[in-house]
């Protein structure tokens, strides 16, 4: 039977898409209008490469019916053990994906994903990553969960850092002045994504949506709220005050610390802030709060939420690229059903560094090429894979193997959404 041909116009955005463009996205993502001009243009500059598909039986109304982007991105993976540095490798961020509620289940985004994917095959990315709005679209086309954050929410009448027996030579934390932050911001965060298996980087681009450069305009101004410098980190937060009580709660929207006396000091300021009664902040997943603290039930997990998705587009490339703890030597069945890129591999891994090639030996570990997504980063381990009956190998042992050689120091985090 022949496939039925795809009745709609599949292309890359030229300047005339660019109104209809911001109205879908306005509609999409639930804003209650269009981006300002000021926003437009910088989404512009910042999206070079936008599908977009239209309905040509339409002729009055809107007949942009998809569409889809992807940012030019790296992303930190792990290392050999530190202080050694961590690889950082070149990463396809997908995003501003949404289909018309009108054209649902028609092939449109399978279609625009295609003609992305055949973008990123050709330009030799490793991997593809996105921040999902919802948690059940995008495994069908291999991607995985590979970072989670905890949602912490701290009862600061209780939250008290234990008491340090020395603190002479600490570094202190200051209020930043708003007009130095594009000048020391960026350098921290860069440290900071050193020291993180899953740190997504940000460019020049990105960081003018956050601080305000030198020649920005009015409107271009940072988002509201407080930033908190250390030698070694910073925090930005943001108060919203509980009507009629004189008092306020907070929200870290950012915490990155590449040491731990930055992430103690840190702590320390955000601890005690005068009149503000609860605070939430998303920190990875071996975050050392509520161990610091005299009261560990004053720091609750109130949610562990998926943060970003990783598929991998060259097995080989990304197994050969990140750092092992422990030597292997498996053969390993990755299923693509998408793309068709997957295959049997010999992963061999020496002293923490790995050689991959195809292999017709019988495999002892099968997966989807989207699990392989989960474990890449550190997020999830093998033997958790299996007991969720993801992951399949040919005895415990090697189970056990593949949890020790996929280890990571530190838990996934990106620290950038998109």
């Amino acid at each position: 039977m022949s496939t039925p041909a795809f009745p709609f116009e599949l292309r890359r955005a030229g300047d005339d898409d660019w109104p209809d463009i911001f109205v879908n996205d306005a509609r999409a993502f639930l804003q209650q209008g269009p981006l300002s001009e000021a926003e437009q243009a910088r989404a512009r500059a910042m999206f070079g490469d936008v599908v977009v598909v239209r309905d040509p039986e339409i002729t009055a109304g809107q007949s942009l019916a998809g569409v889809a982007a992807f940012f030019r991105m790296r992303l930190t993976v792990p290392g050999p053990p530190a202080p050694a540095p961590a690889p950082v490798a070149r990463a396809a961020g997908l995003t501003w994906v949404s289909v018309a509620a009108t054209h649902r289940r028609r092939g449109l985004l399978r279609a625009m994903i295609s003609e992305l994917f055949d973008q990123w095959e050709a330009e030799d990315y490793p991997f593809a990553i996105l921040t999902a709005t919802e948690a059940t679209i995008y495994e069908r086309y291999g991607f995985g969960p590979a970072v989670l954050a905890d949602r912490y929410t701290i009862n600061l009448d209780k939250a008290h850092l234990r008491a340090e027996q020395d603190r002479s030579g600490t570094a202190p934390v200051v209020f930043a002045d708003p007009a130095d932050l594009a000048k020391v911001l960026p350098a921290l965060h860069d440290r900071w994504t050193r020291t993180r298996p899953g740190a997504v980087h940000r460019d020049e681009f990105r960081w003018r949506t956050i601080v305000p450069d030198d020649n920005a305009e009015p409107s271009q101004a940072q988002p509201g709220g407080h930033y908190l410098l250390h030698r070694d980190g910073y925090a930005h937060y943001r108060t919203t005050e509980d009507t009629g009580t004189h008092t306020a709660r907070a929200e870290v929207v950012e915490f990155f610390a590449t040491t731990d006396e930055a992430h103690r000091e840190l702590w320390r300021v955000l601890l005690n802030l005068d009149l503000v009664t609860a605070l939430t902040v998303d920190v990875p997943t071996d975050d050392p709060l509520p161990l610091s603290v005299t009261d560990v039930r004053s720091v609750r997990t109130t949610a562990r939420n998926d943060k970003l998705w990783l598929r991998i587009l060259d097995v080989p490339a990304a197994l050969e690229m990140r750092g092992y703890r422990g030597d292997l030597d498996v053969v390993i069945e990755v299923e693509d059903r998408f793309r068709g890129h997957g295959g049997t591999f010999r992963l061999q891994v020496t002293g923490g560094t790995a050689q991959v090639s195809e292999s017709t030996a019988e495999p002892v570990v099968r997966m989807d090429i989207s699990v392989l997504g989960s474990l890449y980063l550190g997020a999830f381990t093998p033997s958790v894979m299996a007991a969720a009956g993801r992951l399949w190998t040919a005895g415990p042992d090697i189970t056990a193997a593949l949890d020790r050689a996929l280890a990571t120091d530190r838990a996934p985090f990106a620290g950038t959404y998109f």
